[in-house]
């Protein structure tokens, strides 16, 4: 079974938008004035991903169904930035864990925890120290962005976001987020809505669409997402979310819970 077994999540109209305050000027309450992207920035970014899921039998394939649970925990720091591209990153891996359950018993999967490693792009993927080739199919669809930008430093809203106003900018961030296209999975965002409720806080709703193990699958995700009232920066979102899949073969219905926390610091 292979070990990359991480969900690919799968999710405007325009904010209403006055002209920018001048400099040094404080947003009214309730308003944010974003003054640039994080573009250029160094950024430590701390990821932490839960995920379960019950997958049926599959005939010639998983005869008996299987209980899958990750964890995996990510302190990533982004020390070069070529324009937009993210073209060097400092990855450390703080957990890495997962399990498989089938009526045999539970078995624990081989994981990268510990591992302090230097991801680099100039048009391919480059890994040092060397990992395994399971490892490296793993980290190329983790860090399948490398070479583009991140898109909560590239995607930030310009002059004043209100309170209650609908941000695309965001939306669209999140729509590229939790993108996905490989061999063994692809998501799509179907409709993404991130509203403004004030201060540091926004409201997220996302649905997504997309394959995973050969399973149609659909979910719903909420959340919330904190920026810096001052820039627009994003400095937290959390998402947690179920999905369903079906396929024509299985005994029954995948079952999924994605718990997705991410925290963003600036120097």
């Amino acid at each position: 079974m292979r070990r990359a077994l991480v969900f690919l999540l799968l999710v405007g109209c325009p904010s209403p938008k006055g002209a920018s305050p001048p400099p040094g000027a404080r947003p009214a309450g309730g308003t944010i004035a974003v003054v640039a992207p994080a573009v250029g920035r160094v950024a430590l970014v701390r990821r932490h991903t839960i995920q379960k899921m019950a997958i049926p039998a599959w005939p010639g394939q998983n005869a008996t169904g299987q209980n899958v649970e990750t964890h995996s925990e990510t302190e990533e720091t982004i020390r070069a930035v070529d324009g937009f591209a993210i073209k060097r990153l400092f990855i450390h891996i703080t957990r890495d864990e997962r399990v498989a359950q089938v009526p045999k018993g539970t078995f624990p999967l081989p994981g990268m925890a510990g591992r302090k490693l230097e991801l680099s792009y100039d048009g391919k993927l480059s890994i040092a120290p060397a990992v395994s080739a399971d490892d490296e199919d793993d980290l190329r669809d983790r860090y399948r962005l490398l070479g583009q930008p991140d898109p909560f430093l590239a995607h930030a809203p310009s002059g004043v976001v209100s309170t209650d106003a609908r941000v695309p900018e965001y939306e669209d961030a999140f729509r590229i987020h939790f993108a996905r296209k490989s061999e063994s999975a692809e998501a799509r965002v179907t409709s993404a809505e991130v509203i403004h409720r004030g201060g540091a806080a926004f409201d997220v709703h996302l649905t997504i669409e997309g394959k995973q193990h050969r399973f149609d699958v659909k979910g719903a995700f909420d959340g919330t997402l904190t920026v810096d009232p001052a820039t627009g920066w994003v400095r937290t979102f959390m998402m947690h979310g179920k999905f369903r899949g079906t396929a024509p073969e299985a005994a029954g219905e995948l079952e999924g819970e994605h718990l997705n926390e991410v925290e963003y610091q600036y120097r």
